[in-house]
């Protein structure tokens, strides 16, 4: 991932400290994330382990972004120390905001039930104030030590990411209504694709097919019933014998049936009371049930137990069994199919409790459904909406400051629009390729959230300043965007770009759920940039926020001499 990102710098600034001043800064800001970590406790886990990546790309993209508004600042003719004041005096806030709403859509995940999750998010949401703080401080730093050269000759690269970013800037403000026309499509299209994603998880989305874990799993369930366990707890209150009945035994024959049926390998005492009437019987197999009287049980059960104890299993017997509280346990293995199918089955055997309980009040039945399995069944789903309520929680915030940054609801509101496209384009790839939606998934959410909108304040940003600067007239718009392309769009390119390559790291890792990730961060990323060199400036023409609809005059270029001085009418 270095490498690649050593490569772009290159191609982009041809200058050393170009590279190794913002590599440096994220490594730094990387290594405190690491050391937050290990101060916290916070052991490296299944979902916490792509936080240094995040972090080095977060980190690199506010670099980025300085190191640009630098170069321009240093090739307007500026002294070094004006142009490193100009920058920080630009970017120090917008930065801010930016690593505040990317904490915010992290911090949101503390909201959740889970503690891994919750823990995930506080860590991560910390690290993102750290990389603020190393990026503003250690790059104007170390640039100000250094030579003013940078930025001073433009490089073909940078050169070809301006006339790129003016030319779209053009065909987007001339063709306004279509890009939100073709948006809109795009849009509904989208959700049409969403609507097809289903919640699912199981333990092998974590592993490739032929991974030796994944190969274990496989054997356990074909040959031992499956590695998702269950419980079926039964007592009696009001019967003094308990389970060691005919009735008893036979009601708990019947859930072994249920069970069956419905997928589950069972194990209960009436098997074992079944197997101890035919040890009674010399092996006689048509003796391997359960016994007409108490009586008959009962000696079945002790010539068991007494079996068990002596060749040291009784640990197995008292998992189905406790004599003095009249209780008894069907233990289950099923497979790994997915949470989908094992809450049906779940469901299934709960509601199948439910009756029994009603049916046999005389003898004060009690029966639930435990074990691990329902267990973590039920956690995923509340993981699941956990992390959706996250998501209301970060975009609850981060609306109100974008209305407060460009001191207009209206403007505030207008600036979000693209920052949900990339929630929806992700939700419709998913669907496209018929993925499901899971933890993982869900997690780019919050995390596209925030890193979503800061292209977006970094474009209103520039657009503000190039706006108040763009003086009045039917041009006045034109102006002020295309000056906002060529001021802000490379940067936002690169950027993508850098993070694009960043996540594109973990499409290397052995692991199915690192490789998923990175994918969905990677279509939310161009799908971010889309909305925000695309989308937003067209709904910034078509709805004005700030002032009067832009007109192009075919002949205008804001990077030619007297651009800023442009004829008033």
């Amino acid at each position: 991932m270095t490498a690649l990102f050593v490569v772009i710098l290159w191609l982009c600034f041809r200058d050393p400290r170009a590279l190794w001043v913002p590599l440096l800064a994220v490594l730094l800001a990387t290594l405190y994330t690491a050391g937050l970590l290990g101060l916290v406790g916070e052991p490296i886990n299944i979902i916490n382990n792509v936080l240094p990546v995040l972090i080095f790309v977060i980190a690199m993209s506010d670099a980025i972004h300085v190191i640009a508004r630098y170069r321009r600042e240093l090739a307007a003719g500026r002294p070094q120390r004006e142009a490193l004041w100009t920058t920080l005096r630009h970017l120090a806030v917008a930065c801010l905001l930016t690593s505040l709403t990317t904490a915010v859509g992290f911090a949101s995940l503390a909201t959740a039930d889970i503690g891994i999750l919750r823990r995930f998010g506080l860590t991560a949401a910390a690290g993102v104030g750290l990389a603020y703080v190393v990026t503003i401080a250690f790059v104007p730093l170390a640039f100000s030590v250094l030579s003013p050269r940078l930025g001073q000759e433009p490089q073909r690269v940078d050169a070809l990411f301006d006339r790129l970013s003016l030319r779209l800037g053009r065909w987007v403000l001339r063709r306004r209504g279509r890009v939100l026309a073709g948006a809109l499509l795009c849009t509904a299209i989208a959700i049409a694709l969403g609507a097809r994603v289903r919640i699912d998880n199981n333990v092998y989305e974590a592993f490739d097919p032929d991974d030796p874990f994944a190969l274990a799993n496989a054997r356990l369930e074909r040959d031992f019933g499956g590695i998702v366990s269950l419980s079926l707890v039964v007592a009696w209150e009001a019967d003094a014998s308990g389970p060691l009945t005919p009735e008893a035994l036979a009601y708990l024959s019947e859930l072994e049936d249920f069970l069956r049926a419905r997928g589950v390998l069972p194990l209960s005492v009436a098997d074992l009371v079944a197997e101890g009437n035919a040890a009674l019987r010399r092996g006689d197999p048509a003796a391997r049930r359960v016994p007409e009287t108490p009586e008959a049980c009962r000696a079945a059960f002790l010539a068991v137990s007494a079996a068990l104890e002596t060749t040291g299993r009784g640990e197995a017997l008292r998992r189905l069994w406790s004599s003095p509280r009249r209780w008894t346990r069907i233990v289950g293995q099923v497979g790994d199919l997915g949470s989908t199918r094992l809450n049906g089955i779940f469901a299934a055997i709960e509601e199948r409790l439910a009756r029994d309980r009603a049916r046999h009040t005389e003898l004060g039945l009690r029966c639930f459904l435990s074990g691990d399995g329902p267990v973590a069944s039920r956690g995923v789903d509340r993981l699941i909406g956990d992390l959706f309520v996250s998501l209301l929680t970060a975009f609850a915030f981060i609306v109100p400051v974008l209305c407060l940054l460009f001191r207009s609801l209206r403007a505030g509101l207008v600036s979000t629009i693209p920052n949900l496209l990339p929630l929806i384009a992700t939700l419709g790839f998913l669907g496209a390729t018929g993925r499901e939606l899971r933890v993982t998934s869900v997690i780019v959410f919050s995390i596209s959230l925030g890193l979503a909108v800061d292209d977006t304040i970094h474009f209103m940003v520039r657009f503000g300043e190039e706006w108040r600067r763009a003086g009045v007239g039917r041009t006045a718009y034109a102006r002020a965007l295309l000056r906002t392309y060529r001021g802000a769009g490379s940067a936002i390119i690169l950027t993508t770009l850098l993070l694009t390559a960043g996540f594109s790291a973990l499409l290397l890792s052995d692991f199915p759920i690192s490789r998923s990730f990175a994918l969905c961060m990677e279509v939310t990323i161009v799908a971010a940039l889309l909305g925000d060199l695309l989308v937003l400036p067209a709904v910034l023409a078509v709805f004005r926020p700030f002032g009067a609809a832009p007109e192009v005059p075919a002949d205008f270029d804001p990077a030619a001499p007297g651009a800023e001085g442009a004829e008033q009418s």
